[in-house]
């Protein structure tokens, strides 16, 4: 069997290389527009349990989806942290109200 009309060539290890070594650097070059699309890909993969809950619950699927990523946004925010606790468990609550006794000054 001819060698050229194998449908599987193999190249050789410095092509190879020297992709690999492209491909890396094309990567690093559009590092502004990869980062927000792994980022999103991360927060889809995260939301999507909550949100699939939530619509087993009868919720439709927009509501749940707003609800989803209301609640990540208030969790970000440490005035707004205990609505998180209400929807979290215990070790959670216990971590922000040791938290917030490490940040008030000692009483008098």
């Amino acid at each position: 069997m001819n060698q050229e009309s194998s449908p599987h060539r193999y190249s050789s290890p410095a092509i190879t290389a020297a992709a690999i070594i492209i491909i890396i650097a094309g990567l690093m070059q559009a590092t502004s527009i990869v980062t927000p699309i792994l980022l999103a890909l991360f927060v889809s993969v995260i939301c999507a349990q909550p949100v699939n809950w939530l619509g087993r619950k009868k919720i439709p699927h927009g509501l749940a989806v707003a609800m989803v990523l209301l609640l990540i946004i208030l969790q970000q925010n440490p005035q707004t942290r205990w609505i998180a606790v209400l929807l979290g468990t215990q070790e959670d609550a216990q971590l922000i109200l040791d938290e917030n006794n490490k940040s008030r000054p000692p009483s008098a």
